[in-house]
């Protein structure tokens, strides 16, 4: 499972998703994050799409799509059959004009505000409250260059962040990731963001610390996204802690599935090292605070 979630505003549309990756088999595993997928991909600079179910059919259907087939019907018409065929479900969106559509069994709906994956994720997104009463841990989040409706685009995070702490609703968690339509066009922003809570870790599949310490120091993290345009890769920075995790594509018809975890470097020394291992310049972005 997962969850998506959709929004059409009156400037963009808004996506936003988890990328945990679990399997029926793992449902009462811990997860790992490093085996985690980004579940939004751009095929053009215009369609954007989100997945839940098998990322392997997912993969297929964008390899169709890409193959020659990026006209508004023909999309919907490969993610009906790749529905139809599977238990995958879609999110598409369109960036100029901006239409959203919920693809699921075969049909294709269109939306002004859909989610697809864990319909109990999705009732704790719409409460927006955390999972536990005397939760006293404090957050400040920055989303950028230039986002339109940003308090909304906050409104929408926070919500989905409030899932991601949310330890009752196993097959979601783990990093997010925020698509905005701009101008026609789809983009990531970047996102950095400050928690102030000494007690969360995040946890390897045998309990074990894979990041540990007190303080905002654990867990302050910005997002970074390639310089090239539209490439479906991301990299988690965590600058206290001097390590990232890259979340890359291992084709370019595909979703990205692939992770790598770099180790004690940050700033441009960090984006050089990304770069010479996987071949992908990230612009870096980062804050400070006192």
């Amino acid at each position: 499972m997962t969850l998506v979630v959709a929004k059409v505003t009156p400037h963009q549309i808004i996506m936003l998703a988890d990328t945990r990756i679990q399997s029926p088999r793992q449902e009462r595993a811990l997860p790992d994050i490093r085996r985690g997928s980004l579940k939004i991909t751009f095929v053009t600079s215009n369609v954007a799409i989100a997945f839940t179910g098998d990322p392997d059919i997912a993969t297929a259907a964008i390899a169709d799509i890409r193959g020659g087939r990026t006209g508004f019907q023909s999309v919907i018409s490969v993610l009906q059959v790749s529905s139809r065929e599977s238990d995958n479900e879609y999110l598409v969106g369109f960036a100029g004009p901006r239409r959203l559509f919920h693809v699921r069994d075969g049909r294709a709906n269109e939306r002004r505000v859909a989610f697809i994956g864990d319909s109990v994720g999705f009732e704790r997104f719409q409460s927006g409250s955390r999972a536990t009463s005397g939760d006293d841990a404090a957050q400040a989040t920055i989303i950028g260059p230039d986002v339109r409706d940003q308090a909304l685009v906050h409104d929408q995070l926070a919500r989905l962040q409030c899932v991601l702490e949310d330890r009752s609703v196993l097959s979601v968690g783990d990093f997010f990731t925020v698509a905005l339509s701009d101008g026609g066009t789809f983009r990531f922003p970047f996102v950095a963001t400050m928690f102030f809570d000494a007690e969360s870790r995040l946890l390897a599949p045998d309990g074990s610390a894979i990041l540990s310490s007190t303080g905002e120091k654990r867990h302050r993290f910005t997002t970074w996204y390639p310089r090239q345009k539209g490439l479906a890769s991301s990299a988690f920075v965590f600058p206290d802690a001097q390590r990232a995790f890259v979340f890359y594509q291992a084709e370019p018809l595909s979703f990205a599935n692939q992770c790598e975890v770099f180790d004690g470097l940050v700033g441009d020394q960090l984006a050089d090292e990304i770069e010479r291992r996987i071949g992908i310049r990230f612009e870096v972005f980062e804050i400070r605070h006192h």
